[in-house]
């Protein structure tokens, strides 16, 4: 679990930074919580939507390759980014990063092992985890 009280809590933009292990790699956090919002019980929401990834980030990388894999073969194919596999273009994703925001829902950013030229692909999910889209930044 998260351990919020070795992590110093941001009063300007409201919200935690801090790092973690997922699956052998550095994982970025950015944590905020709502108004009130009991540490404990804002460490459980981490550990719970960490491990629900941890269980179904197969079905999340799906959930990518269904929204973008159509615009990677359309858009992002050159000489030196050549065409893959939907198989390929799930295993690429590895995450990078989740944010965890004040109304429960979640960001979670996965590197996009240069099949975008270095965007990172973006999922954003409900409170009950939920995918309700994906899209490219940077």
């Amino acid at each position: 679990m998260v351990d919020l009280s070795a992590v110093e809590y941001n009063p300007f933009y409201g919200w935690y930074d801090t790092e973690t292990s997922f699956r052998g790699r550095k994982l970025f956090l950015n944590i905020s919580g709502q108004s009130g919002e009991a540490r404990p019980d804002l460490e459980r929401r981490v550990a719970a939507g960490l491990a629900w990834l941890d269980a179904n980030l197969d079905r999340v990388r799906e959930y990518c390759a269904d929204q973008l894999y159509k615009n990677k073969l359309d858009d992002w194919v050159d000489d030196a980014h050549p065409a893959v596999t939907r198989e390929a273009f799930i295993a690429a994703l590895t995450l990078g990063a989740v944010r965890f925001h004040p109304d429960h829902t979640l960001t979670a950013t996965f590197l996009d092992g240069g099949m975008f030229w270095g965007h990172w692909v973006v999922v954003t999910m409900t409170p009950d985890y939920t995918p309700t889209q994906a899209y490219l930044e940077g």
